[in-house]
């Protein structure tokens, strides 16, 4: 089973630091299964929004991330994290 994270406002998938909510879903074989779902930590963040979020779902154990965009902070605070994509 791998733990996907994704930030997002309402349906849409946006970047770290920018999605109201962060969402993980359980995904094994073709099953996808919310776990959880809390308001994005970076929002509240004054710098390196994005690295905020990212260890939040890392804390919560996410091992994925989807995100649509990433600044120079969060690329570096993830070159030996999980799998961006």
């Amino acid at each position: 089973m791998t733990k996907v994270a994704l930030p997002v406002t309402g349906d849409e998938v946006t970047g770290p630091g920018e999605g109201e909510k962060v969402k993980i879903f359980d995904v094994e074989n073709d099953l996808i299964k919310l776990v959880e779902e809390y308001p994005n930590p970076a929002l509240h963040a004054v710098a390196a929004r994005g690295a905020h979020m990212l260890k939040s779902a890392l804390d919560k154990g996410a091992q994925v991330f989807l995100v649509t965009e990433m600044g120079p902070q969060e690329s570096g605070y993830s070159r030996e994290r999980p799998r961006l994509s």
